[in-house]
C-alpha cells in the first residue's frame, strides 16, 4: 500500500506519511480510533467505512479519528434518555471523563477540526442521508465534545425521522482543511445516468459551500471510454473533457473563527478562471474511478485541493433503492398540467375526454398489469392520466440514459432510481399486450403512425381544417345544427389527434435518436450540440405571433396600450393594427386545451401584459438561426462520410417535428375557438340567462336540453362553487394511489429538468396568471406552474424561467431555446417555494436553480 498524504493545518502538504497509526482511546464505553481500526459500519458508521475503503485503495484522505457509535448509546443511557428528543440530546451530560478524553484527541488532530456525523446507514450502497446530519467546521478541540453532542442531536430532528430512526452514529474528527478548491465528483452522470461521462462540480474554497447549496459550481463532463474487461487502467488513462462550463465565480468561501461560511471577493483578474485547471480536472477524475474500481460500483465523491495536491473527504455509493418499478397505481398532472394549466370546465372535459381515451385508454392490459383504473380521470377538479404504462415501458441500456420522454411521466425518485441503475429490461409482458390489442383492434387505423409519412399527413388535414372550419362559423340555423356542428368539431377535433398524438411521439423519439447519435459520433459535450441543433426551423407559429404582438406595440405605443387597458376607444390607425392582429391570431389563449378559456378576439385587453418588450423578437431568433448554422457547419466538418451524412438527416427531420407540433397547436386553438363560439351560440339557443353558464354542463346535459329529454334542475350554480375551489386548489403533480408522490423541495439547491441551455441570476418574479405579467421587470426569473403558447411573449422579458409543468418539447422549453432564456421545469411546489425578490440562479443545462441568502 502506497503512503497516502494527510492534510491539515497541522500537517504540511509535503508531508509523505500516512495518518499515525495511534492506539484505541478507551474509557468506559467511549471508544475512539483510526480508520485502521477494522471495526464494521455498525461500530464506525458509513462515512469512515467509506473513508477506510479509500484510505485501503491507497487513496489520498485527511487524518481521521472515529468516535464509535456505541458511544451515543452510552451517553443516551447515561442520560436516562429512553426516547429523546434533538434539544435532549444536544443539552445532555458527558459521563466522568469523557469530555477531557475527546478534547485530548482533537488537540492532536490540530487547532481547527471538521466534526462530521457517520451514521450506520449513512453513505451506503441502499440509502445516503447525505445533509440530513449535522456537520461542525471550523470547531477548536474545547468545542469538540459540544459539536459531537450536535451531531448527535442531528440524528434525532424532525427531518432525519423521516429517513429512519435516529440511532447508530458514530463521529468522524479531522483537520479543517482551507482548500484552494472543493467540490464533488460523480462517477456517473447523475443528469441523464449515463455511465460513460464523468461529472465534477467545483467552487473556489470551501466545499460546504457547495454541498449546503449556497454557491453555483462550476461544471466539468469527462468522458470515459467504455468498461472493457482488464483495461481498468486504460479507461482511467483516456479520458476526454467534453464540457466545461467554467462560469465566472465572483466569491470564494472561508470559514469564519465561529465555522460559519464567509464570502470573500476574487480579484477581477481571477474570477473568468477555472477552478480546476486540465490536468486537475484529469488527475481527480482518474483518483475518483480509481475509488470506483476498489468499492466496485459508482460513486459520489466529495474532496478538495489546497496546493496543487486533491484529497479525498468522503466517498458514498450513489443511491439504488428499492425496484424502478412500483406497484401502486400512478398518477400524474404532467402532461395534461400544461394544457390545462386550470381546471377543465365540465362541458369542455366531456367533449374532449372521450376522445383522447379512445386513442389512449388500453382497458385490458391496464386490468391485467397495471393495477385497473381509467386511462385519465378528474382528481380534485384537475385531469391527471394514468402513468403507470411508463413504468413498464422504460428500459435502459447498459450504461446508456433511459428515454428521457418516458421518464418525465414518473416521479422525480423513480427517476433517479433509474438513471442510478447500470442496465433495465422493458417489461415485455406489457409491450406484448400491447401489441396484440392493437392488432386485434385494428388500432393504427386511428393514427397516422408513419413517421416519415407523418407531416404529410398533416399537410393534408390543414386544408380540409380550413375549408370546414370556414364553413362552420356561418351562423348557426337553430339547436339541431349547433348540436351537428359541434359533433362536426369533435371529429375534426379526433382528426386532429390522430396526427398530433403521433407528431408529439416522433419529435420525442427522433430527438432521443439524435441524442444518443452525438453522443456516440460527435466529439465534444451531447447537450452542447442539442441546445445548438434541436431548434425550429423557420415558420414557427407561436414565434411568429409574438413578432406581430411586438410589431402592433410598436403601432399602439404607451397610450394605446393604455387605453387597452382601461377599455377606451383606440386611435383609427391603432384600432386598425388591433383587428389586423386579432383577425389573425385572436383565438389564441392563456389555456388553449380549454374550450371556454377567454381568447384575445373577445377580451383583447389580456393582451396588455404582453405588450411589453424589452427587444424585438426576430433579433432573439436570428442569433439562434446564426447559432444552428454555424453549429451544423461545425457538424459536418468533424463528423464525415455516412455518420455525418446521418446526423445532418437527424437534425432535419427532429426540427421538422419540432415545427410541426407548434403550428399543430396554433391550428388546434383555431379549432377549439370556433367550438367555443358554436357552443355560446347554443347555449343563447337554450334560453340560459348567461349563454356562458353552457361551460357548467356536461354535453350529454346540453344534448338532452336541445332534444327535450333532459327536464331536471341544472346544476350550474353547484358546478361553478366546485370550479372555483378547485382553482383555489393546487393538488400534487404525482399520485401513487391516492398517495401525493412530490416529493419536497429542500435546502438551497432545487434539482428539476433543464429545457433551455444558460445560466443566469436574478431576482424571483412568481406569475399566477399572464394578466399578472405586467409586473415581470426585464431580467427577472419567471416563475409560474406551466407556459401555454400565450404566455411565450413574457419570455422576451425573462431572465430566465423555472416552472412546475413541462418537458424538454414543451411550448415553454422549445420558445425559450428559441429566445436564449435558460428554463428548468418539473419543479413541483417552486411556485410556493421562492418568493417575489429572492435571488435565485437557473442553470438550464442541468436543471438546477440556487436560491441565494
Amino acid at each position: 500500500m502506497r503512503t497516502v498524504k494527510p492534510f491539515g493545518p497541522n500537517r504540511p502538504l509535503s508531508a509523505l506519511r500516512g495518518p499515525r497509526r495511534r492506539a484505541p482511546t478507551v474509557l468506559g464505553p467511549l471508544r475512539v480510533t483510526g480508520l485502521d481500526d477494522p471495526s464494521g459500519v455498525r461500530s464506525i458508521g458509513g462515512k469512515a467505512a467509506g473513508l477506510r475503503r479509500l484510505l485501503q485503495a491507497g487513496l489520498p484522505v485527511p487524518d481521521t479519528r472515529v468516535v464509535h457509535a456505541g458511544a451515543l448509546d452510552a451517553f443516551l443511557l447515561h442520560n436516562q434518555l429512553t426516547a429523546p428528543t434533538a434539544a435532549e440530546v444536544a443539552n445532555g451530560a458527558f459521563p466522568p471523563g469523557w469530555e477531557q478524553a475527546l478534547v485530548d484527541e482533537a488537540r492532536a488532530l490540530g487547532a481547527r477540526l471538521a466534526v462530521r456525523s457517520s451514521g450506520v446507514e449513512e453513505d451506503g450502497s441502499t440509502r445516503s442521508f447525505a445533509g440530513v446530519h449535522h456537520t461542525a467546521l471550523g470547531v477548536s478541540p474545547e468545542r469538540v465534545p459540544a459539536a459531537i453532542r450536535d451531531v448527535w442531536a442531528s440524528a434525532f430532528d424532525t427531518t432525519a425521522r423521516s429517513y429512519g430512526p435516529g440511532s447508530g452514529m458514530a463521529v468522524v474528527l479531522q483537520p479543517l482543511l482551507e482548500p484552494d478548491a472543493a467540490g464533488v465528483v460523480f462517477t456517473v452522470n447523475p443528469q441523464n445516468g449515463s455511465w460513460r461521462e464523468v461529472v465534477v462540480e467545483a467552487v473556489r474554497g470551501q466545499g460546504e459551500a457547495l454541498v449546503s447549496g449556497q454557491a453555483a459550481p462550476q461544471y466539468f463532463v469527462v468522458r470515459r471510454p467504455r468498461n472493457l474487461p482488464g483495461r481498468r487502467v486504460w479507461n482511467r488513462l483516456m479520458l476526454e473533457v467534453v464540457q466545461a462550463d467554467a462560469v465566472p465565480q465572483d466569491e470564494t468561501w472561508t470559514l469564519g473563527t465561529n465555522g460559519q461560511l464567509l464570502r470573500r471577493p476574487v480579484p477581477l483578474a481571477e474570477r473568468s478562471a477555472p477552478v480546476l485547471t486540465t490536468p486537475g480536472l484529469l488527475e481527480l477524475c482518474r483518483l475518483a474511478l480509481r475509488a470506483e474500481a476498489h468499492f466496485g460500483e459508482p460513486l459520489d465523491v466529495e474532496w478538495a485541493r489546497a496546493g496543487g495536491r486533491t484529497v479525498l473527504l468522503q466517498a458514498r455509493p450513489i443511491t439504488r433503492t428499492g425496484t424502478p418499478r412500483g406497484r401502486d397505481v400512478l398518477w400524474t398532472r404532467r402532461f395534461f398540467g400544461e394544457r390545462w394549466p386550470t381546471p377543465p370546465s365540465p362541458l369542455s372535459w366531456s367533449l374532449l375526454a372521450p376522445i383522447i381515451e379512445w386513442f389512449i385508454a388500453y382497458p385490458d392490459v391496464q386490468e391485467r398489469f397495471l393495477g385497473g383504473g381509467p386511462a385519465i380521470r378528474l382528481i380534485r377538479g384537475r385531469p391527471y392520466l394514468n402513468a403507470t404504462v411508463f413504468r413498464h415501458l422504460l428500459f435502459k441500456w447498459p450504461g446508456a440514459p433511459a428515454p428521457g420522454f418516458m421518464l418525465e411521466l414518473i416521479p422525480p425518485d423513480e427517476v433517479d432510481e433509474w438513471r442510478r441503475r447500470f442496465r433495465v429490461k422493458a417489461d415485455w409482458a406489457v409491450y406484448n399486450a400491447i401489441f396484440a390489442d392493437t392488432w386485434r383492434e385494428r388500432r393504427w387505423e386511428r393514427f397516422a403512425f408513419n413517421p416519415f409519412t407523418n407531416h404529410t399527413v398533416w399537410e393534408a388535414y390543414a386544408a380540409r381544417f380550413d375549408a370546414e372550419q370556414a364553413a362552420l362559423d356561418t351562423p348557426v340555423l337553430g339547436r339541431a345544427d349547433a348540436v351537428q356542428r359541434v359533433q362536426a368539431q369533435q371529429r375534426l377535433v379526433r382528426d386532429y389527434l390522430s396526427i398530433h398524438v403521433c407528431s408529439l411521439l416522433f419529435a420525442n423519439l427522433w430527438y432521443q435518436v439524435l441524442q444518443g447519435c452525438l453522443a456516440s459520433w460527435a466529439p465534444g459535450s451531447t447537450e452542447t450540440w442539442m441546445e445548438q441543433l434541436a431548434v425550429c426551423p423557420p415558420g414557427n407559429k407561436t414565434l411568429e405571433t409574438n413578432e406581430a404582438l411586438w410589431h402592433l406595440a410598436q403601432v399602439l405605443g404607451e397610450p394605446g396600450v393604455a387605453d387597452l387597458r382601461e377599455g377606451r376607444t383606440l386611435e383609427p390607425s391603432a384600432a386598425a393594427a388591433l383587428a389586423r392582429f386579432l383577425a389573425a391570431y385572436g383565438h389564441r389563449a392563456e389555456a388553449s386545451w380549454e374550450v371556454f378559456s377567454p381568447r384575445w378576439a373577445d377580451h383583447p385587453e389580456r393582451l396588455v401584459p404582453l405588450l411589453q418588450f424589452s427587444v424585438e423578437p426576430r433579433i432573439r431568433v436570428g442569433e439562434q438561426e446564426r447559432t444552428f448554422a454555424d453549429a451544423r457547419r461545425r457538424l459536418l466538418a468533424e463528423v464525415e462520410g455516412w455518420r455525418g451524412r446521418t446526423l445532418d438527416g437527424l437534425v432535419h427531420v427532429t426540427r421538422r417535428y419540432l415545427l410541426l407540433r407548434e403550428n399543430q397547436r396554433f391550428a388546434f386553438d383555431r379549432l377549439l375557438a370556433g367550438m367555443q363560439r358554436t357552443l355560446l351560440t347554443l347555449g343563447a339557443e337554450l334560453g340560459l340567462d348567461d349563454p356562458a353558464d353552457i361551460r357548467w354542463l356536461t354535453w350529454d346535459e346540453v344534448t338532452g336540453l336541445a332534444q327535450g329529454s333532459f327536464a331536471g334542475p341544472l346544476p350550474i350554480d353547484e358546478r361553478r362553487r366546485a370550479h372555483a375551489a378547485a382553482l383555489a386548489d393546487d393538488p400534487p403533480i404525482f399520485l401513487r394511489g391516492d398517495v401525493p408522490a412530490d416529493g419536497e423541495l429542500r435546502g438551497n439547491r432545487l434539482t428539476g429538468l433543464g429545457v433551455s441551455a444558460g445560466r443566469v441570476r436574478g431576482r424571483v418574479r412568481v406569475l399566477r396568471t399572464v394578466a399578472d405579467g405586467e409586473a415581470l421587470q426585464d431580467g427577472e426569473i419567471l416563475v409560474t406552474h406551466a407556459v401555454d403558447p400565450g404566455w411565450t411573449p413574457l419570455l422576451l422579458r425573462a431572465g430566465g424561467v423555472v416552472l412546475e409543468l413541462g418537458s424538454l418539447l414543451s411550448h415553454g422549453a422549445v420558445v425559450a431555446r428559441e429566445y436564449g432564456v435558460p428554463a428548468v421545469v418539473n419543479l413541483s411546489g417552486i411556485t410556493r417555494v421562492l418568493r417575489d425578490g429572492q435571488e435565485v440562479t437557473v442553470d438550464g443545462s442541468r436543471g438546477l436553480v440556487w436560491v441565494h441568502a
